[in-house]
């Protein structure tokens, strides 16, 4: 007996919803305690950690764009998160140029503790409005904490499908929000608008003993992600 059409689609749909749904899941994982399990993950070199700090700051700098073309070659991929193929270094600029960096990790792949290690840095920065601490705010039990770690290497395992031993970095920028400011003619204020973080996921390979190249960089937001 076939199985009828639509009941492929209603599977297909609960396979995407799902999918979605543990995204979101990771999201508001991200600000879990700081205090984990020791760290599994094989360690960086340090020539991965020192190209990732020099972009990071390129990439925020009004006028790093020369800076950034000596690391990002036209060979490197970058995409967006929403799945836009179609992306360059310089789309990459327009979105994270002005940003403040709320986090910088670097991991060799597999990476064991990412949503954790995001979240520290998301509890450490201060400006961090209120609202997207509750957003990103979950419990801190071990079990969940360990199923966000698990559900964080999933997503980066989907977004830059790494290797073992791949060299890996995630980057998280914020615009912070403009001043209030005051309409006098209208007696009210203005709501200044909260931006959600941009993730800047990063892929690359280590080149001899003192040197690394990146070969990859997708870049997007959390709402980007499930469109």
């Amino acid at each position: 007996m076939h199985r009828k059409p639509y009941l492929t689609d209603r599977i297909d749909e609960v396979v995407v919803m799902r999918f979605r749904l543990e995204f979101i899941l990771t999201m508001g994982a991200l600000l879990w305690a700081s205090t984990v399990a020791a760290q599994t993950t094989q360690p960086a070199p340090a020539a991965w950690g020192q190209l990732i700090s020099n972009l990071s700051q390129s990439i925020i700098d009004e006028s790093g764009a020369v800076q950034t073309a000596a690391m990002v070659g036209d060979d490197v991929i970058v995409r967006g998160l929403d799945g836009n193929q179609n992306h360059t270094r310089y789309h990459l600029l327009q979105r994270t140029q002005g940003l403040t960096i709320i986090s910088s990790r670097v991991y060799t792949w597999p990476a064991e503790t990412i949503a954790t290690d995001l979240g520290a840095d998301f509890k450490a920065f201060d400006n961090f409005p209120a609202t997207l601490r509750k957003q990103f705010c979950t419990r801190e039990e071990k079990d969940q904490r360990d199923r966000a770690n698990s559900i964080a290497r999933q997503w980066l395992a989907a977004s830059l499908d790494p290797s073992a031993n791949d060299l890996i970095a995630v980057l998280v920028l914020w615009e912070a929000p403009a001043p209030v400011t005051s309409n006098l003619l209208l007696g009210n204020n203005a709501a200044p608008e909260i931006k959600q973080p941009l993730f800047v996921l990063i892929k690359g390979k280590q080149k001899g003993e003192s040197d690394a190249a990146i070969s990859q960089i997708v870049f997007g937001d959390a709402l980007q992600a499930l469109k």
